[in-house]
């Protein structure tokens, strides 16, 4: 009983150690022109403190979770063990995921969630250990310029705030290693047409870092008390930052396989994750102080500088269920492989495809 309570001590110290390291703050300062004065300075700079701080508040778990649920991708496949050395597997894969993709119909001024994932990818290479185990590695370092092409630019509308991310320059590194245990052998059930191809359990050990260097804009719209009187302003800022992330993912899975027309592998099975890791999201920038047409004065009328600092920590658990097929034609081999997050069955997946030889 004595190490059951210490156990669960142990595990309730972790969990309030991390979740309290989570860290997201945003400083806004305003400085008006000669001849302008604020009523509370203090009040007026928290106002406009409180959109950016609310979007890293509300997304401070699914950008790093994002990230999380695609550490994992990069080795599939689709026969249950390979046999033991000389003999080899080796390929090429590449994925994605996306985690909570509805939220993008979610977002409001004060609800501005957004959706996240990332892309992964991996060079493997495995071989048998005996009759009953194998090993699978895993690399992969790249830039993700290209990747930046193609969704340069994330937005977001409210009715009085805006935001907008640039993806400039990023680059990623993955690293990792499968191992596999065949716990029951292929069974020939009906020969060329029908085969139970065996159950592996597999324990994976993943682990991911990267960079990006974005173009970010801020922007909202308030009603301000000035010694003028009350004044329809917009907070206007744009500047440059970092999102750094490092994930590290054990990861056990247990997977079924069954075999049609002798060309055709089909698998399936339960997957969590368990997550330990961070991303760093700092930038800095500056703008303008803007009274809007109609107020008792318009045009600029002094200037902003926003500075934020984030610490955001993946979910430690991702449940996942995976499907994959695997087409074998000659020696080379076809797959296709997916997973929806349990959590959010709904709008939250990985899909990967990957050719690769077994000899």
């Amino acid at each position: 009983m004595k190490y059951k309570d210490l156990s669960i001590s142990v595990y309730l110290f972790l969990i309030l150690f991390i979740y309290s390291s989570l860290y997201a703050k945003t400083d806004i300062s305003i400085n008006l022109m000669s001849g302008y004065n604020f009523i509370n300075e203090e009040q007026t700079e928290n106002n406009f403190e409180n959109f950016p701080n609310r979007f890293f508040s509300k997304n401070r778990e699914i950008i790093p979770t994002g990230f999380a649920i695609v550490n994992t991708l990069g080795y599939p496949n689709g026969i249950s063990k390979i046999r033991r050395f000389p003999h080899l597997e080796f390929g090429i894969a590449a994925g994605g995921g996306l985690l909570e993709y509805t939220r993008k119909d979610d977002y409001k001024d004060d609800n501005p969630v957004i959706p996240f994932g990332g892309f992964n990818g991996g060079l493997h290479i495995g071989t048998g250990i005996n009759n009953k185990f194998d090993i699978t590695f895993k690399l992969f370092f790249f830039s993700l310029d290209w990747i930046s092409s193609l969704a340069a630019e994330h937005e977001g509308y409210g009715e009085t705030t805006y935001y907008k991310i640039e993806i400039d320059e990023s680059y990623a590194m993955s690293v990792g290693f499968k191992l596999r245990y065949n716990m029951f052998n292929r069974l020939i059930i009906r020969p060329m047409f029908f085969n139970f191809g065996g159950v592996s359990l597999n324990l994976g050990f993943d682990y991911m870092k990267g960079s990006i260097d974005s173009l970010f804009t801020f922007s909202d719209r308030q009603n301000v008390d000035l010694d003028v009187g009350t004044i329809d302003v917009v907070s206007y800022a744009s500047g440059e930052g970092s999102l750094e992330w490092n994930i590290l993912s054990i990861t056990p899975e247990a997977l079924v396989y069954f075999d049609l027309f002798s060309v055709i592998s089909l698998y399936t099975g339960p997957s969590v994750s368990l997550n330990f890791g961070y991303v760093n999201f700092d930038f800095e920038a500056t703008g303008n102080f803007i009274a809007q047409t109609g107020s008792p004065v318009e045009g600029d009328i002094g200037d902003v500088e926003l500075k934020s600092t984030n610490y955001l920590v993946a979910d430690i658990i991702i449940p996942k269920w995976i499907v994959g097929i695997e087409i074998d034609i000659y020696s080379v081999k076809l797959q296709l492989e997916g997973s929806t997050i349990l959590t959010s069955m709904n709008d939250s997946f990985t899909a990967q495809i990957g050719i690769r030889t077994q000899f």
